[in-house]
């Protein structure tokens, strides 16, 4: 059992919807329905009925409720006790420098959290002063080692950061690169697919990106493909020559869910080349203290990566 399940709980019998809790808890709502059966199973009641248009407690859940609201209200004091005793409480001005690679800026909901969980900690730290980066994958691996940027943020195609005994480096999640284009017609899906598509259409790639661009070579030569390449200067454009139906594209997957066109098409790939990792980086001889509170609210968020 996990202090968030009865968070959880809590949620759903407030709100009587699986929808609005997760909306409130800024969840996904299969993940808040994934966890509340644990907590059902692991504790072996059945709290809550499910219908297509209603939710609401059983009998046993409403018995439960006043306990579980009684739990998390001591729970909440301990943690507000820790935080004035933990040192955290910081006086004089604290720098925090964060950055990204070309790559992790897509990802809006990741960004949010930082800035969110930032926002609250200047509670305990007042004089705290932020700035961001966004830099290609080697210049910010260049800048955490020199002492210069304090957290960085990378989508990569390794779970490691190769030849930075100097980081830490943490992974976060997963997603992977897949085919795109505009087509009024289904284009199939896997590999023979993908391979119709690369042979036929331009491919317009995300320039200065050079990590992105080598996985997307990678990928080509797995596939036995050779397409002509452009380079677009931004991510936006990228996307725009993608929405008028100028080019093909690889890029992550995310950047397509989020990515709110009709007809645009992806093609998944199924190959080890394709996947990336989403990871967090810092020196290690950097102050934890804040970087800590910053992938606590980064891991308490189960819909911020895509696999």
């Amino acid at each position: 059992m996990e202090i968030r399940q009865l968070r959880y709980f809590v949620a759903v019998a407030e709100m009587q919807s699986f929808t609005k809790a997760a909306k409130m808890l800024f969840v996904s709502q299969s993940a808040l329905s994934q966890q509340l059966g644990k907590l059902e199973d692991e504790t072996g009641l059945h709290l809550v009925d499910r219908t297509t248009r209603a939710v609401s407690l059983t009998d046993v859940g409403k018995k439960v409720l006043p306990s579980v609201r009684h739990i998390l209200r001591e729970v909440d004091n301990l943690a507000s006790i820790d935080e004035a005793s933990s040192g955290l409480l910081l006086d004089g001005r604290h720098e925090v420098r964060i950055g990204f690679d070309l790559r992790g800026m897509y990802n809006r909901d990741l960004r949010h959290t930082i800035t969110d969980s930032l926002f609250k900690l200047r509670a305990l730290v007042p004089d705290l002063h932020v700035s961001f980066a966004a830099l290609n994958h080697e210049n910010l691996v260049s800048e955490l080692e020199d002492g210069r940027v304090d957290l960085g943020f990378f989508l990569h195609q390794d779970r490691r950061l190769h030849g930075s005994n100097a980081l830490e480096v943490k992974y976060l999640g997963q997603d992977e690169m897949v085919i795109a284009i505009r087509s009024a017609e289904d284009v199939g899906e896997g590999p023979d697919a993908a391979r119709h598509v690369l042979r036929k259409h331009d491919v317009c790639l995300l320039d200065r990106e050079s990590t992105g661009s080598y996985q997307s070579i990678k990928i080509f030569e797995e596939l036995g493909v050779e397409p002509r390449l452009y380079f677009a200067s931004s991510r936006e454009s990228m996307l725009m020559l993608l929405d008028s139906g100028e080019c093909a594209s690889v890029l992550p997957r995310g950047v397509i869910l989020r990515h709110d066109r009709s007809n645009v098409r992806t093609i998944r790939l199924d190959m080890g080349d394709a996947t990336l990792y989403w990871l967090a980086a810092w020196h290690k001889d950097g102050d934890s203290r804040i970087i800590d509170a910053i992938l606590d609210a980064i891991s308490c968020r189960e819909d911020l990566f895509f696999a």
